[in-house]
């Protein structure tokens, strides 16, 4: 995509927010929809909290990496990984 003209770039940046705004989204209903979820899996609130801390835990650990990966390949690069990969997790939550 041809992100050097202003149409270009406003079409890269909608795009962008939509894909960070759904992917949000899903992360955030899961919280919402605890309740639902611990009972249709039949789980205890300890094992569904333990799923959110290991997901928050991955992040901590992850984020350094990706800083480095955006110094090493520039923030465009990185940026639309990042966008690519929580479009696909947004996909596959979707599946699930």
């Amino acid at each position: 995509m041809d992100v050097t003209n202003s149409r270009g770039r406003s079409l890269f940046t909608g795009v962008l927010f939509s894909v960070v705004g759904i992917a949000t989204f899903g992360a955030l209903s899961l919280g919402i929809l605890a309740p639902v979820i611990m009972a249709d899996l039949g789980i205890s609130g300890l094992k569904l909290g333990t799923v959110f801390a290991v997901s928050a835990v991955g992040a901590a650990v992850i984020s350094p990496l990706l800083g480095r990966s955006t110094d090493r390949f520039g923030g465009r690069t990185a940026l639309i990984t990042v966008a690519c990969v929580s479009a696909a997790s947004s996909v596959l939550y979707g599946i699930a």
